[in-house]
C-alpha cells in the first residue's frame, strides 16, 4: 500500500499500548502523524488478534490522498 500522500489518520479500538505506539512509531517514519478522530479524518479501527480471527475481505477502496 503507497502511504506516500497520506498525512494524518486517526487510530481506535482495543489494541495494547506497546501494539499501538509500535505502530505510531512505523508510521511517523513515513511522516504520517496520528490526530483524534474527527470528521474527514481516516479512521484505523485496530483489533487484537486474539479477540477475532475471522478473516476479512473487503472491495471498497479509499482513496485516502
Amino acid at each position: 500500500m503507497d502511504i506516500s500522500s497520506l498525512e494524518s489518520l486517526s487510530l481506535s479500538g482495543p489494541v495494547s499500548g506497546d501494539m499501538r505506539r509500535a505502530l505510531e512509531q512505523s508510521l511517523e517514519d513515513y511522516r504520517v502523524t496520528t490526530v483524534a478522530a474527527s470528521p474527514g479524518v481516516v479512521d484505523i479501527r485496530l483489533i487484537d488478534a486474539r479477540s477475532s480471527r475471522r478473516p476479512v475481505a473487503t472491495s471498497a477502496r479509499i482513496d485516502a490522498a
